[in-house]
């Protein structure tokens, strides 16, 4: 819009209050109105500093599209809520998962440590079975060993004592001499006896050592 038409222009609720002034001569109004009729059509609506608008119907649709719907509002929230539980559950599962290999090294390290020494008892058990078994052997045959030579002493001492001679009644005496005793009896019943015929001479023990020897004993 040039300055003259600024300065030139009105709006058409003005031009149609305005009074017309009574003058002598006609014409000079008539082409006045016309002219300022024929501006105001000329003139575009930019000269009128008027903004243009979309029309209702695509704001409305605009509108519309920018617009979530419930439907979609549900989808999304499902999604996000599906999302944090996935990964605080995926979380939660390898730290339990961390935790259980954890203790599944500690116990087969327990597990090793208490194979070896089992394998080592095992050994030294099977030793000591192996040497019990040749000590039950060796005990066997001592046993057989003692059997027969108890059986054999049984024999010795039987075979000594053929030629032994029990006394009995002989008072015993502190101070006396049982050779002299025994010479004194063979001689009382008409028996010779040398000195070389007697080997060994000596009292029985006493089964009750607290009561002395009488005659009768």
């Amino acid at each position: 819009m040039t300055k003259e038409n600024k300065t030139n222009w009105k709006c058409d609720e003005c031009v149609s209050k305005k009074v017309p002034v009574c003058t002598t001569t006609s014409t000079p109004q008539t082409s006045t109105a016309s002219s300022s009729k024929t501006n105001n059509l000329t003139k575009t609506p930019a000269d009128y500093h008027v903004t243009t608008r979309k029309k209702q119907n695509e704001s409305s649709t605009q509108n519309k599209t920018s617009f979530v719907t419930e439907s979609n509002l549900r989808a999304i929230l499902k999604q996000e809520i599906t999302a944090a539980i996935k990964s605080s559950i995926k979380e939660l599962v390898m730290a339990e998962l961390q935790n259980i290999n954890q203790q599944i090294g500690s116990f087969h390290e327990s597990m090793t440590f208490f194979n070896q020494h089992f394998e080592d008892l095992k050994a030294n058990l099977e030793e000591k079975s192996t040497h019990i078994k040749v000590l039950q052997e060796e005990n066997l045959n001592l046993k057989s060993t003692v059997n027969d030579l108890t059986s054999r002493l049984c024999l010795v001492e039987q075979q000594m004592r053929e030629s032994n001679i029990e006394i009995n009644g002989i008072p015993e005496k502190n101070s006396e001499n049982l050779s002299t005793i025994v010479n004194k009896i063979a001689k009382s019943v008409d028996c010779q006896l040398k000195d070389d015929d007697v080997l060994h001479v000596t009292r029985v023990a006493k089964l009750n050592k607290e009561n002395p020897r009488n005659g009768r004993s």
